[in-house]
């Protein structure tokens, strides 16, 4: 399932309006929400 999340995030990003959002911020905060959870 994590590693799904990993290959989703380029298309992602490439989907996503704001193009400032980079990849590894959102599996930085992927990581963060799985450790609180």
């Amino acid at each position: 399932m994590f590693v799904l999340v990993i290959t989703s995030t380029p298309k992602l990003e490439a989907i996503s309006p704001v193009p400032s959002v980079n990849p590894l911020s959102i599996t930085r905060m992927l990581k963060e929400r799985l450790k609180r959870s």
